[in-house]
C-alpha cells in the first residue's frame, strides 16, 4: 500500500513529546482496502494491552495512520516498532505502540 509522511508531534503530558515525521499507511486507506464502508469506531491493541479508539468523525477529520518509519528510519522499539498508531492533535496516549490488532465496529 502507498505510504503517505507527515510531520506530527505526539504528546503525552508529563512524560515526553515526539516531533517526527511519521510514515506509514494511512487508515482510511487500510479501510477502504478491507472492504469497510460503515463503521462507528475504530480500536486499536497492542502487544501489551492497551487500546486507544477513534470515533467516525475522528478518522474523517484527522490523518490518521499505521506508521511504520519515523524520520526516515524504521521505528525503534522504544517508538513502538514494528508499527503504531499516530494521529494529529491528539495525546500520544491513543496513539497505541506495537499495534497488534484493529478493530471496526
Amino acid at each position: 500500500m502507498p505510504t503517505v509522511k507527515k510531520r506530527v508531534i505526539l504528546i503525552c503530558p508529563g512524560f515526553f513529546y515526539d516531533y517526527l515525521e511519521w510514515e506509514g499507511v494511512s487508515l482510511t486507506a487500510v479501510l477502504e482496502r478491507a472492504g469497510v464502508r460503515d463503521f462507528t469506531k475504530v480500536s486499536f491493541t497492542s502487544v501489551d494491552g492497551c487500546v486507544g479508539s477513534f470515533k467516525r468523525e475522528e478518522v474523517a477529520a484527522r490523518l490518521i495512520r499505521v506508521a511504520t518509519r519515523g524520520n526516515v528510519v524504521p521505528l525503534p522499539r522504544a517508538q513502538g516498532y514494528p508499527a503504531r498508531v499516530v494521529a494529529k492533535d491528539v495525546f500520544g496516549s491513543r496513539s497505541v505502540k506495537y499495534l497488534k490488532e484493529i478493530f471496526v465496529q
